[in-house]
C-alpha cells in the first residue's frame, strides 16, 4: 500500500538499501532471540534515553548548575528504571552494562552543567510536532512534495530542544549511545557530499512551529560513547 507517513530514521534505511527498507519498514520483519543475556544496543540506548528524558522533563533539575545535583538525579533515575525493567535482578552482563551507563551519565552530567552555565536551557525533551489529528496525522510534520503531489508526513521524537537564555538562539540535539562516536557530518554525508542520512535536516523542518518560520536552529549530537 502507498505510504504517506515516514519515520525520520526510515530515510537512512532507504538510502542504504531500498530492499532492506521494504523488509523492515513495510513488511516489519525482524530477528528475534529468546536467549539474550544482556541488553542489546536498542534496549541499552532506550534505557539511557529514558533517564535523560527524566532530566529534561524536570524543570528544576534541568536548569541546575550543580554537577553533584545533576549526577545524583541521573543515578537515582537509572536505579529506578533498572529496578522496573529487572524486578527479579539482572544477569552479570547486564550489571556490567549498567555500570558502563553510570560512567557515561557521570560524564554527561559534567557536560550538561557546562552548557547550563553557558546559558543554554532545555525547552523540550522527547518532543514531537503537534500534527493534524483531524486526519489521523498527530505527532507528524507535513512535508510538501511539490506542485500536484500529495504531501508526506514525517514522524519522530527529538531528544533535546534548547534555547539560549541571552541570545534566544535555538538548537536541536540528538542523544547517541553507540560504542563509537561519530559527528553529524560523517553520519549524514558520504565523502562526495551525497546525503546518506536526513535525520537532523528533517528535525530542523519539524521544529519550525517552535523556532519560527525560516529560522534554522543549531543541529548536533550529544555523544555518550
Amino acid at each position: 500500500q502507498p505510504q504517506d507517513r515516514f519515520a525520520v530514521t526510515s530515510f537512512k534505511s532507504y538510502l542504504d538499501s531500498p530492499l532492506l527498507y521494504y523488509l523492515q519498514r513495510v513488511l516489519h520483519l525482524e530477528a528475534t532471540d529468546d536467549r539474550v543475556g544482556e541488553l542489546d544496543a536498542l534496549r541499552f540506548g532506550t534505557l539511557a534515553h529514558d533517564v535523560l528524558e527524566d532530566l529534561g522533563n524536570d524543570e528544576g533539575m534541568r536548569a541546575s548548575a550543580s554537577v553533584e545535583e545533576v549526577e545524583g538525579f541521573l543515578m537515582n533515575r537509572l536505579e529506578r528504571r533498572a529496578a522496573m525493567r529487572f524486578p527479579k535482578g539482572v544477569m552479570p552482563a547486564v550489571q556490567i552494562q549498567l555500570g558502563q551507563l553510570r560512567l557515561r551519565l557521570k560524564s554527561f552530567a559534567l557536560w550538561h552543567v557546562g552548557e547550563v552555565r553557558a546559558g543554554w536551557r532545555i525547552r523540550h525533551a522527547e518532543w514531537s510536532p503537534e500534527g493534524d489529528a483531524s486526519i489521523g496525522r498527530e505527532g507528524c510534520a507535513r512535508l510538501d512534495m511539490g506542485a500536484g503531489q500529495e504531501p508526506a508526513w514525517i514522524r519522530g521524537k527529538i531528544d533535546r530542544i534548547e534555547q539560549h537564555a541571552e541570545s534566544g538562539l535555538w538548537r536541536v540535539l540528538d542523544y547517541k549511545t553507540s560504542h563509537k562516536s561519530h559527528g553529524p557530518v560523517k553520519v549524514h554525508r558520504k565523502k562526495g557530499g551525497e546525503w546518506k542520512d536526513l535525520q537532523l535536516p528533517l528535525y530542523a523542518h519539524m521544529v519550525e512551529p517552535l523556532v519560527g518560520k525560516g529560522v534554522v536552529p543549531g543541529l548536533g549530537y550529544v555523544n555518550l560513547p
